[in-house]
């Protein structure tokens, strides 16, 4: 008997460290547990869709100041190219010419103008003058019999 009580013993503790292997994982099977889970769950994923917004807008920054840099690095050698050009007593006459009109003594200053206008001037300076012209009375009758 006590052989038989004692096998009794060894199966019913090995069916107690069963039933305590399944009550430790019936905890991570609890809805209680799943609930808690999925909204971590839920809330990680949020997370990651706010990051990946800030990561878009980030890379649009990143291209908008990268085409303001080469535009500052352009602005840079142009403003370097001027001053390099300024050290020298060219440029500097061309400078001051440039922004005040002036000449040297014994050089004269030409106006250009653009030969449409200059058409148009001249036909209606050459209107006037021949109606001053014509406008005597003597004139009129020279012109009748021409």
């Amino acid at each position: 008997m006590a052989f038989l009580a004692e096998k009794h013993a060894i199966i019913i503790q090995f069916f107690m460290v069963e039933f305590k292997k399944k009550n430790r994982r019936s905890f991570w099977y609890s809805p209680l547990f799943l609930v808690v889970l999925f909204l971590l769950f839920s809330f990680f994923t949020y997370k990651v869709f706010l990051l990946w917004g800030k990561y878009k807008e980030s890379i649009n920054n990143k291209k908008i100041a990268s085409g303001q840099l080469e535009a500052l690095r352009e602005r840079k050698d142009l403003l370097t190219k001027d001053v390099a050009n300024m050290q020298t007593k060219e440029g500097i006459e061309s400078i001051i010419r440039s922004k005040f009109q002036v000449v040297k003594k014994g050089e004269k200053e030409v106006i250009i103008t653009d030969d449409n206008n200059y058409d148009n001037n001249t036909s209606a300076n050459n209107s006037v003058q021949k109606s001053s012209v014509s406008s005597g009375f003597w004139n009129w009758i020279k012109n009748i019999f021409r």
